[in-house]
């Protein structure tokens, strides 16, 4: 570091803004540092902070750690984390809870933890793929990465709107802005404050090394962690819109060249993301836009669009170029055949549930409005069917997501085996499965459900020599073309009090409600 950059972090360290572990952390850090702690000692001490304790106990019960039973005390939590895990959660939650209280106009808090919750999440994800071990202090690195920032904001302002009047506009990334404008960059800050509140050596050498800075030199289990925050701060940076723009296509590249992880593995860790980044927001009480697929295919679809323009542009170059030699033409007509052929996987891409196979929201709202129309005009009935895998979360909690993500594959397969050309399955979101058509006979509806129903209750789906059987229960609204104008919501809604009520009587049945006679 340099003089302006030691400065900083003089004044950072020497402030009286700066956030600070609580005295409970501090006690509990304290404790680990003993080689003769005990669980139960641990235990009392977590035990004086209700808000951490509760925390410490959400996130241990959540389905984020797939413990098939409760744990209903804080001794039980800290017996089934072991106390190197413990101590990792509880000075992480009381960090964040100190960056939590901090405010002030100039900074956004929503974006930084956004950012922040995404970073923690997908560390976790990958950890668990390929290094189980270091899933924790990989969840506590990506929630603490970017902590610094808001050192500098509390502690330093004038340092921070410098940086910000360097950064408006550019496409630089920002680690190199705060390089540049104050001499090094909020991750080795980050890194300065972490060891200052004496986290775990190798946890604080991760968060240093997120954005590559200093990777090289690590090795050990320092390394292994920071490679995984590093490809995570790649994901949530990609997420999060930070210059410079990144593609889904290099992200998946950059998770199979550093940490080996097949395409497979790739999108199953995006399918899961946005159930775990709202759990996670939801358990640190932030406020966070939680929507991840969205995001993805809409990145999708502007590629897509791109693609569009740069095959106009070559076909108008073609034109110009029809007197030229046969080997040129040639050569673009290959060229405007590739460009076809990667639009057509970017529209399939838009378009697809990309762990079922299924068409995704955006198709079922298109086809709902469509199917809707055409009774109208035909004068028959427009339906649609919503199922719910039964009891979908103990399959995640006995056998883990993978054979959950398995079972959820299995009625995709199913689906697709038991309809019809016109009938469009899609996945309507987490383990519910929608199906839309319109029918001149509204029994057909019910023989269609039934149909399914028991398709899928009669297949038994293998996961690594798990054999898992499921029920559906199924809510069937039907709309009548030649009454009263329906929208697309109100088929929903009724679909999902159908859903409800076969639910409540008992699951595995299907039930049948007439729009507008609810």
């Amino acid at each position: 570091m340099d003089q302006k950059s030691n400065d900083l972090m003089s004044r950072i360290r020497g402030s009286e803004s700066l956030p600070s572990l609580s005295a409970v952390a501090m006690e509990v850090l304290k404790l680990t540092n003993d080689e003769t702690i005990s669980i139960k000692d641990l235990a009392l001490v977590i035990e004086k902070d209700p808000a951490l304790a509760l925390k410490i106990l959400r996130l241990v019960n959540s389905s984020f750690f797939g413990i098939p039973r409760g744990v209903g005390t804080i001794h039980r939590a800290v017996v089934t984390l072991g106390i190197r895990t413990t101590k990792v959660l509880a000075l992480g939650f009381s960090l964040t809870s100190a960056v939590g209280s901090c405010n002030g106009k100039g900074f956004d808090y929503r974006r930084y933890w956004r950012r922040s919750i995404i970073h923690a999440v997908t560390s976790r994800l990958l950890a668990r793929t390929v290094l189980p071990r270091l899933a924790d202090e990989a969840f506590t690195a990506g929630l603490l990465a970017d902590v610094g920032s808001v050192a500098v904001w509390q502690c330093a302002r004038e340092a921070y709107e410098r940086l910000l009047a360097s950064s408006t506009d550019s496409t630089e990334p920002l680690h190199d802005v705060e390089e540049r404008v104050w001499g090094v960059s909020h991750a080795r800050i980050a890194e300065d404050l972490l060891e200052h509140w004496s986290l775990p050596e190798p946890l604080c050498r991760a968060v240093g090394a997120h954005h590559g800075e200093g990777l090289n030199a690590l090795t050990g289990e320092a390394l292994d962690l920071a490679k995984i925050v590093l490809a995570a701060a790649a994901v949530a940076g990609f997420l999060c819109n930070d210059p410079p723009a990144s593609e889904l296509d290099t992200i998946r590249e950059r998770l199979n060249a550093n940490l080996g992880l097949s395409a497979d593995q790739t999108a199953g860790i995006f399918n899961e993301l946005e159930a775990r980044v709202a759990e996670t927001a939801s358990l640190l009480a932030v406020d966070i836009d939680t929507t991840i697929q969205s995001m993805i295919q809409s990145q999708a679809t502007l590629r897509m669009a791109q693609l569009s323009q740069k095959m106009e542009s070559e076909c108008s170059d073609l034109a110009r170029r029809e007197t030229a030699a046969r080997e040129r033409e040639t050569t673009a007509r290959e060229r405007e055949g590739r460009l076809i052929e990667e639009q057509k996987a970017l529209i399939h891409a838009a378009s697809v549930d990309s762990l079922t196979g299924l068409f995704n929201r955006a198709v079922f709202d298109r086809e709902l409005k469509l199917c809707i129309t055409r009774a109208a005009r035909s004068k028959n009935h427009a339906v649609l069917l919503i199922l719910d895998v039964d009891h979908f979360k103990k399959i995640n909690d006995t056998f883990g997501h993978p054979a959950g993500d398995c079972v959820l594959r299995g009625v995709a397969k199913v689906l697709s085996g038991t309809l019809r050309s016109v009938d469009i399955a899609v996945r309507y979101g987490g383990e519910e499965f929608a199906v839309v058509n319109d029918l001149e006979n509204p029994a057909g509806a019910i023989v269609l459900a039934e149909r399914i129903r028991k398709a899928v209750g009669s297949e038994v789906f293998s996961h690594h020599g798990q054999s898992i059987s499921v029920t559906v229960s199924i809510g069937v609204a039907l709309w009548e073309g030649s009454a009263r104008t329906v929208s697309e919501a109100l088929m929903v809604e009724t679909a999902d009090k159908a859903l409800y009520a076969a639910k409540r009587e008992g699951r595995n049945r299907v039930r049948v409600l007439s729009v507008g006679r609810c």
